[in-house]
């Protein structure tokens, strides 16, 4: 008879552990996982969360790792679980806004307006809007706080007519709108007209060939950082 001892090594038969013994009761418990993050295998139980040197890793894999941040990446690195409004929605006051804390997309279009809001702070989840977005007719607002995890629209962006408005660096993030959509920020007559140029500019680095540009109405003298 062969006589088994507690604590002795004991092979489970599973190629993804190390190190295993016997219990008490015979049967085989403990040991660790035989996977050597490093070796250039992805195995067993590495994933690109635990090993990207083995695994890879790629934006949308649930893990901010490698070069990816908050601006590359804001599925991965903003924090915030995939959380999504069918069709569209307009922001007025803080009490809309809080209905979309959270929402990383918005299917349809987002509309902003009204004299309630300084800046839209507690949209920071939000990502993507299939549509368009407008933010126009608000005397109130400052910045657009709120939107700098914002990395891609579906249609055309309008900001006009927001009165007290004094950048829209916030929107910086993105990196797409669609290629041939319309580029509308006028009659926002403290906002730096350079600041207009440069977001445009922006847009093209990432492929928008653009529709019509209208940027009229803002401050030509106004400073860009």
């Amino acid at each position: 008879a062969v006589t088994i001892n507690t604590g002795d090594p004991c092979d489970d038969s599973d190629p993804c552990t190390t190190g295993t013994t016997c219990d008490s009761l015979g049967s085989c418990a403990g040991g660790t996982s035989a996977a050597i993050c490093g070796d250039f295998t992805c195995e067993c139980d590495e994933t690109t969360c635990n090993c990207p040197d083995d695994c890879g890793s790629f934006c949308g894999d649930g893990c901010c790792n490698g070069t990816e941040n908050s601006s590359t990446c804001p599925a991965d690195c903003s924090g915030c679980p995939v959380s999504v409004w069918t069709g569209s929605y307009t922001v007025s006051t803080a009490a809309h806004v809080a209905a979309l804390v959270g929402v990383t997309e918005i299917t349809g279009d987002l509309n902003v307006t009204g004299d309630v809001l300084v800046d839209l702070t507690g949209l920071e989840c939000l990502e993507t809007v299939g549509g368009y977005v407008r933010i126009r007719d608000s005397d109130s607002l400052l910045t657009l706080a709120g939107l700098e995890n914002l990395v891609s629209i579906g249609e055309y962006i309008r900001v006009s007519t927001c009165y007290s408005l004094t950048t829209i660096l916030n929107l910086e993030s993105l990196d797409y709108v669609h290629p041939t959509s319309d580029l509308y920020v006028y009659n926002n007559t403290v906002l730096p007209e350079c600041e207009v140029i440069n977001f445009r500019d922006h847009l093209a680095s990432f492929g928008w060939t653009g529709g019509e540009f209208l940027y009229s109405g803002n401050d030509p003298l106004g400073i860009c950082p």
